[in-house]
């Protein structure tokens, strides 16, 4: 029986520690322990980790770094088995045949499979994932948090600190980088709004490099409804969910797209661009919102037309439909589906894929190619 999991990732975001308990949680009614370590940049304390703790199941959040890499091979040599999680999809990146042959090879080093949803279990099993060994769930948010109302006064403070006025207003939560395509939101908000009675405002949360550039195009614009909240507390950005009317999420390029998840936790429709991984999975066009090209600027304004001419009562109904299906996507859901890909580690399939371990010359190219790759995005931060 599995006694020890050890689950390794890059770094702990704020969705993290609830996901991690609630599978701790449910693990330890299994006679199973959990310990999660955040990587360090020094590749021997990664070693060090494995062996002090010599856990029977490494979890590992992907590939792209040595030390994904190092417990791979630690768990190989160890005989100890390992679930790969991943959220990459075949089109969230411009993919290299080389580089895609190179992830099948560490796929056939993996035991299980931990991913977000359809696209990204099709993503795994196109790399030689057995899909008997893949489960789904990977990518929720704490739905209760986004779901409790916050006190109407202290939104209100928030709304007259950002300048927002009584009226309507689209939300978009976004890091702002180009990948994320809020130029093209703007340039669609403008058509919108000019060809729209009583159009709604629009408020973009979050930072990042484009910042100063999308102002500058929003002012050119004359989009006098746009507001830039900036970054804001996890309170703060509850607050203005339960505030607005809808969630626009643009991206062109997006592995799942969590802010889908709490806007739809908190009770609205969305309007989804088709290139955002959750899309298939959390979406369905015209119960809970719909889904857009996010190459069509005139596609996005016309969504957002759509959305402003519903009555109140059925765009209520859709932000009630986006609670019921963002209800199959919990904290719970995620630890089910990381347990069941640890237990099925354990278990032997028809035509087990696991190949014998590679070359210490292969495990030497692949840790070198990570590591240009990771000077590469250090001297040249992608924004894309």
């Amino acid at each position: 029986m599995t006694g020890h999991v050890l689950y390794l990732a890059a770094a702990f975001e704020s969705y993290h520690p609830p996901r991690l308990e609630a599978t701790r949680r449910l693990l330890a009614a299994q006679q199973k322990n959990l310990t999660a370590v955040s990587l360090a940049s020094s590749t021997a304390d990664v070693l060090k980790v494995l062996s002090t703790h010599s856990p029977d199941v490494v979890v590992i959040c992907g590939w792209n770094r040595e030390e994904y890499l190092l417990a791979l091979r630690w768990a190989g040599e160890h005989r100890r088995k390992v679930v790969l999680v991943s959220d990459s999809t075949e089109h969230d990146h411009f993919r290299v045949r080389l580089l895609e042959a190179w992830k099948a090879v560490i796929v056939r080093q993996c035991d299980a499979f931990f991913t977000a949803g359809k696209p990204q279990l099709r993503y795994l099993s196109q790399l030689g994932a057995p899909p008997e060994k893949i489960f789904q769930g990977c990518d929720v948010v704490d739905n209760d948090f986004f779901s409790d109302q916050r006190p109407h006064d202290s939104a209100q403070g928030l709304l007259q600190t950002l300048r927002v006025g009584p009226c309507p207003f689209f939300i978009c939560v976004s890091r702002l980088i180009r990948r994320k395509n809020i130029a093209r939101l703007l340039d669609a908000y403008s058509i919108y709004s000019r060809t729209t009675s009583n159009p709604w405002g629009l408020v973009i949360v979050g930072g990042g490099p484009e910042r100063n550039a999308l102002e500058e195009r929003a002012k050119q614009l004359c989009a006098k409804g746009v507001r830039f909240a900036g970054r804001r507390s996890p309170d703060e950005l509850a607050m203005l969910y339960g505030a607005s009317r809808c969630l626009v999420h643009p991206a062109r390029m997006d592995t799942w797209g969590l802010v889908v998840n709490e806007a739809m936790a908190s009770g609205l429709p969305v309007l989804v661009s088709n290139e955002t991984g959750c899309r298939e999975d959390l979406v369905e066009n015209g119960i809970n919102g719909w889904s857009f090209d996010s190459e069509s600027i005139q596609g996005i304004a016309e969504v957002m037309a759509q959305m402003h001419a519903l009555a109140p009562e059925k765009r209520q109904a859709m932000g009630s439909q986006s609670k019921v299906i963002i209800d199959r996507w919990t904290l719970e859901t995620h630890a089910h589906g990381l347990s069941n890909a640890i237990e099925a580690s354990q278990q032997k399939i028809s035509a087990d894929t696991r190949d014998d371990p590679p070359s210490a010359l292969w495990w030497h190219f692949s840790l070198m190619m990570v590591r240009a790759r990771r000077q590469i995005n250090t001297i040249h931060p992608s924004q894309d």
